[in-house]
């Protein structure tokens, strides 16, 4: 746990682990063993932390402000444990540190968390660009801390801490205005660690704006391929023919199968006959591994173009050995996904057909699932023949049980018959409903007359005279 290890420091932290792997090697362990290395070593009780972050629910769901007063040059944090609490949710208690820095300084200030609202302040020279709770992240916990766009633009710009530019990057993504997409297009192509450069692609992609889109395309030549294939990926994101003109682009000039993944993907959307053609031309390539084909074929869902059926079939017969089984299944998947809707199956059915008596089960379980999404009722039987097995199924028996049951359901039954069947229906329970009524009304009818015949009529009485 980065708390624990932040409370021992790194040497007797590696020590406590160290200790606790030699003692319970092979053995059964629970938490309370390791709780007794680290106080026998470090001669401090850690009962606390165990109790709030392992022997009850959930973590810390912190709420974090702050404010700046110029006339007593107080910063002020605010902390609010923000969870619900009840007999398994406790209020926690730990230390951390919030950390203000400026142009040319920095400073650490230790705080303790306990309460359920807490204001802390501390005395500052002058007022902090720069504000970070927890910045070493030591505590396991949620934290919404909301700042302002210039110090996270400040935040963004921190070159000593990386954690801090990362979270910067991903909080800018909330944002849409021509500052902000600046800034994180100039921290995707400046920034000197990596995973920031990616943070702010993906920021941008989340943007989602035409100015946002331009900053991605104008920002593809990346020499780390890495960052390179977020920006591609984020790009993707968009449907804008700018998104689409760079898609092509990209299939034209990358060279990595990882990258143009993405791309082809991308162009699929847009359908057409550039991106059939993209997606022909890299069936058909001779890549490491057929990589880049069988990416290519992970798009064609996405086209959902049944014309591309003959070259996913070429693709197979002439990689039928040479590409991994798991490919080799999803591509029979694909192929009978891509012509559900076609009126003529028959050629596809008796390919995914054929490819069921392949020796690995991978394989077979992919040409049943193809069958089952072409949805071809003609299919039962030889889907059927894998099906069945006791308790201990195989994982094709089980795939045939789903198929069977699938292509059953799907046999087609006219309009007309449907339509029909519900008016009998229909007419059946209305015809019921009216010999009810009828048989009632008879039953009155015959109450009635048999009380007037049997019924004497009453004796006439005068008044008594008094």
């Amino acid at each position: 746990s980065p708390h624990v290890r932040s409370q021992l420091g790194e040497n007797l932290y590696r020590e406590c682990i160290k200790t606790y792997l030699e003692r319970n090697a092979l053995k059964s362990v629970v938490t309370e063993d390791l709780n007794r290395v680290i106080e026998e070593i470090t001669g401090r009780s850690f009962d606390p932390f165990f109790d709030q972050w392992v022997y009850h629910a959930r973590h810390p769901e912190l709420k974090v402000s702050y404010g700046w007063d110029e006339a007593t040059k107080l910063a002020k944090v605010g902390v609010t444990q923000m969870q619900e609490v009840d007999e398994n949710v406790v209020l926690f208690s730990f230390p951390t540190q919030v950390r203000f820095s400026g142009d040319g300084w920095s400073l650490d200030h230790d705080i303790i968390v306990s309460e359920k609202s807490h204001d802390f302040y501390v005395a500052l020279k002058n007022k902090p660009s720069v504000v970070l709770f927890d910045p070493e992240l030591t505590v396991l916990a949620k934290v919404d801390f909301k700042k302002s766009k210039q110090m996270l633009y400040k935040q963004l710009e921190d070159s000593s801490n990386v954690i801090a530019r990362l979270r910067a990057a991903k909080k800018l993504g909330e944002q849409k205005d021509k500052k902000t997409i600046a800034v994180l297009k100039s921290a995707l192509n400046e920034d000197p660690f990596y995973g920031v450069r990616r943070r702010a692609s993906e920021a941008l992609a989340k943007i989602r704006i035409p100015r946002a889109l331009a900053a991605l395309v104008t920002s593809v030549k990346q020499p780390d391929a890495r960052v390179r294939s977020q920006v591609v990926m984020d790009i993707a994101k968009f449907y804008h023919p700018d998104a689409r003109k760079a898609s092509l682009e990209i299939l034209a000039s990358e060279e990595n199968p990882m990258i143009l993944r993405s791309a082809l993907r991308s162009i699929a959307k847009y359908h057409g006959k550039d991106a059939k053609q993209a997606i022909t031309s890299s069936l058909r390539s001779d890549s490491y591994r057929d990589y880049l084909a069988y990416y290519a074929q992970e798009a064609i869902p996405v086209i959902d173009d049944p014309s591309l059926t003959g070259e996913v079939i070429k693709f197979l017969d002439r990689r039928d050995q040479k590409i991994p089984h798991d490919w080799y299944g999803n591509t029979l998947e694909t192929l009978g996904r891509l012509n559900r809707n076609e009126d003529n199956k028959d050629r596809v059915r008796t390919y995914l057909a054929k490819k069921t008596n392949h020796p690995n089960d991978r394989v077979q379980r992919g040409a049943i699932r193809g069958l089952m999404h072409l949805g071809d009722p003609k299919a039962i039987p030889v889907v059927a023949s894998f099906s069945g097995g006791g308790d201990d199924k195989t994982r094709v028996q089980k795939a045939a049980d789903v198929a069977v049951k699938k292509l059953r359901g799907e046999k087609k039954v006219s309009v007309e018959l449907k339509d029909l069947t519900g008016e009998v229906m229909n007419l059946k329970e209305k015809n019921e409903e009216l010999n009810t009524a009828l048989e009632d009304l008879k039953k009155q009818i015959e109450a009635k007359e048999a009380a007037e015949g049997t019924d004497e009529a009453p004796e006439s009485r005068g008044s008594e005279d008094p």
